[in-house]
C-alpha cells in the first residue's frame, strides 16, 4: 500500500510506515520536478529557511528539482503545519501535504524534513529491506503495544543492487517505538549502533539511489563507467563516496547547481523571510536558498 508514513525522528508516539525504493514508474514526478507550495502563514521563518535548506540538499545532490507550483500543475507537494511529522511515499496523485506538525519539536529540523521529503520522492524505511535480517536484530519484546507494524519487512522493495546503509536518512534510531526507550533495533555490527537514525544529512547511498531510480544519468554517455562505488551523477560525471561527495577522478567536490528563479508572488511571500535571514547571517553561506531566493527576489521586487 502507498499509504502515508508518519515519523517520529523524536517522538516515538507517532506511527511510521516502511520499505525502501519506490519500484512503480507512475509513483516518480514527472520530468524529475516536484513543484510546491509552503503554507507560509503556518510557519516562523525560522522554519521556512530549514524546509528550504531540506529540499535543496535533494536539489543539490541529484536530478530532481524543486520549484514554485504553477497554474497548470496537478501534482503537488504541500508542506503543512498538521499533526505530527507524515509524508506520502512517491507521487501520489493531485495535492500531497507533508505534515511538519510544530507541535512536536523534531518536525521541524533539517533531519527530519529531509526524511519526509525522502518518503515524497519514492524512500521508504531501510529497516525494512527483505535482507535486513543480516545487518539489525528487530528486539520485538521492546516495541511499545500496537507499533510493530513499523518493523515487519517488505518484499516489495527495490534496492537498486545497493547495500544495506546504516547512515541512511531513512533509518530508524535504535530505540524507535521502544518501551521506557528501550532498543528496538539492534545492529550485527556493534560499531553502527549509535550511527542509525543519528545521520544528519543524506548518505552517499541515499544519493546513488534517487540517482538509479530517477535515471538521472540519461542524457551521459553512455560508455561512461565508474569505479565500483561510484555512480554518473547529475552532471555526467563519476560520484565516489567521501566525507562529502566527490568527484571518482579526484577532480575536487561537486558543483552546485542553482535553484530556478522564483515567482513575484514568492518573493512577496518570502521578502519577510529574507529580511531575517540577512539579519541572522544566514546569507553568507553559498549554498543556501538564501542567496539563490532572496537575491533574485530583490532584483524582481524592484521592478514592481
Amino acid at each position: 500500500a502507498m499509504n502515508n508514513t508518519s515519523d517520529p525522528l523524536d517522538h516515538p508516539k507517532l506511527t511510521r510506515e516502511r520499505r525502501k525504493a519506490i519500484n512503480d514508474p507512475s509513483k516518480l514526478w514527472t520530468q524529475k520536478e516536484i513543484p510546491f507550495e509552503i503554507d507560509y502563514s503556518q510557519f516562523t521563518d525560522e522554519e521556512i529557511y530549514v524546509i528550504f535548506q531540506a529540499m535543496d540538499e535533494w536539489q543539490q545532490n541529484t536530478c530532481l528539482t524543486f520549484r514554485p507550483t504553477r497554474e497548470q500543475d496537478k501534482n503537488i507537494v504541500n508542506f503543512i503545519n498538521g499533526k505530527g511529522c507524515k509524508s506520502n511515499i512517491g507521487m501520489t496523485g493531485g495535492v500531497q501535504n507533508i505534515s511538519l506538525g510544530t507541535d512536536f519539536p523534531s518536525c521541524v529540523t533539517g533531519q527530519t524534513v529531509i526524511h519526509e521529503i525522502g518518503h515524497a520522492v519514492g524512500f521508504f524505511h531501510e529497516h525494512s529491506r527483505p535482507d535486513r535480517d543480516q545487518f539489525v536484530t528487530i528486539l520485538t519484546n521492546n516495541i511499545k503495544y500496537g507499533m510493530e507494524y513499523n518493523f515487519f519487512k517488505s518484499y516489495l522493495i527495490d534496492t537498486y543492487g545497493l547495500k544495506y546503509d546504516y547512515r541512511s536518512i531513512m533509518h530508524y534510531f535504535g530505540t524507535a517505538f521502544g518501551k521506557n526507550h528501550q532498543l528496538t533495533i539492534e545492529t550485527k555490527d556493534p560499531q553502527f549502533q549509535n550511527i542509525i537514525g543519528y545521520n544528519k544529512h543524506l548518505s552517499f547511498y541515499d544519493v546513488k539511489l534517487v540517482n538509479l531510480m530517477y535515471k538521472c544519468s540519461q542524457r551521459c554517455n553512455p560508455s561512461l563507467k565508474c569505479p565500483v562505488e561510484g555512480f554518473i551523477g547529475r552532471d555526467c560525471k563519476c560520484w565516489c563516496p567521501g566525507k562529502h561527495f566527490q568527484y571518482c577522478d579526484g577532480s575536487g567536490h561537486i558543483s552546485f547547481k542553482d535553484s530556478e528563479i522564483p515567482t513575484p508572488q514568492l518573493c512577496q511571500k518570502l521578502s519577510m523571510s529574507c529580511r531575517s535571514w540577512e539579519e541572522n547571517g544566514k546569507c553568507t553561506e553559498p549554498t543556501t536558498y538564501c542567496p539563490m531566493y532572496c537575491r533574485h527576489c530583490d532584483r524582481l521586487l524592484r521592478q514592481y
